[in-house]
Formats: structure tokens, sequence, C-alpha cells
């Protein structure tokens, strides 16, 4: 059930499930907790094999976004003093019909800093596409192997947050 109150949202176990098109197991979003601006307040969600690509239509995307999710999210905080920490795993990225690999990402957002933290990795998936056992991973599949190899640890300055309000005209 969700509750909605003047200061907060409070989600008893919220569970959406979904046939997965190519697995024997569900696509799983869980939501779980409570969002205030109370620090002792989290809204945990969990994701288990969620296919990329019906969020990127949903979300209006240009090209096409695919590959399987599994992660968590923490948000604590709410609006004034959020503070974000995130990991997923993305399984067979794909980007239109090209197989990227597998990525890999940990974020981080504490409550005052505009700082976000990042470390993500994208690592070589298969090294031929008939060894791709999963085809919906977009519509009609992936098509062409990518060999990426990429590593990002850094800090990411959020606009606009931290900074201080604008003063009024008068």
């Amino acid at each position: 059930s969700v509750r909605l109150y003047t200061d907060a949202v409070v989600v008893d176990t919220l569970d959406l499930t979904s046939p997965h098109p190519s697995a024997a197991t569900d696509q799983h979003i869980r939501l779980n907790g409570t969002l205030s601006a109370a620090a002792s307040d989290t809204l945990h969600t969990d994701l288990n094999n969620v296919l990329l690509y019906p969020l990127g239509e949903l979300a209006a995307a240009p090209r096409t976004l695919g590959g399987t999710v599994d992660g968590t999210i923490d948000f604590t905080g709410g609006r004034t003093r959020p503070q974000v920490q995130s990991a997923f795993r993305v399984s067979r990225l794909t980007f239109d019909q090209r197989l990227l690999g597998d990525l890999r990402v940990r974020t981080r957002l504490t409550p005052g800093s505009p700082t976000l933290l990042v470390d993500a990795a994208l690592t070589p998936g298969p090294a031929r596409i008939e060894q791709v056992e999963d085809r919906s991973l977009t519509p009609g599949g992936p098509e062409i192997i990518e060999e990426n190899q990429l590593s990002v640890t850094g800090r990411v300055r959020l606009p606009g947050w931290g900074d201080p309000p604008p003063e009024a005209d008068g």
C-alpha cells in the first residue's frame, strides 16, 4: 500500500511484476520505506531482471537502449537534504542494435553536497553475436557487437545543487 501525507510518502512493499519475454524469472521492481525530509526515513527500490527498452519507450527516448537491469536505489532526506545511493548492473547493454557490453555503476549523493560520486565500468560482453542468449534485449535483438572497455571514477557537480537561492528583487 501507498499512503500520502503532507510531509511524507509511506510505501509498504509495493511490488511491480511483469513476465520477462525470454527468461524463466519475472521482471520485478519493489519499493519499500518512507520518503520524507527526515534523515531516518529511506525509500528503498530494488530492480531485478528489468528490461531497459520498455523504460526508454516510456520516457520517449529517441534511440533504443537495451539490456537487463539489477540493482538498488536508496533515497533519504527528501528535497531539502537528499542523500541517494545506488548500485546497479546492466547485463548486455545495447544502444540501438549494438551490444556494448556489461555496465556496473555505483553512485552516491550526500546531504548538502552538490557532488555526485560515481564509480562505473563498462566491460566487454560476448565475443560473437551467436553467443547472446537473450535476443529480447531490444526489439529485433542485437545485431552488432562493439568491444568496449571503460572505467570511470570521479565526482560530478550537479548544476544548481548547493548554490544559494537567488535574492529577491525589491
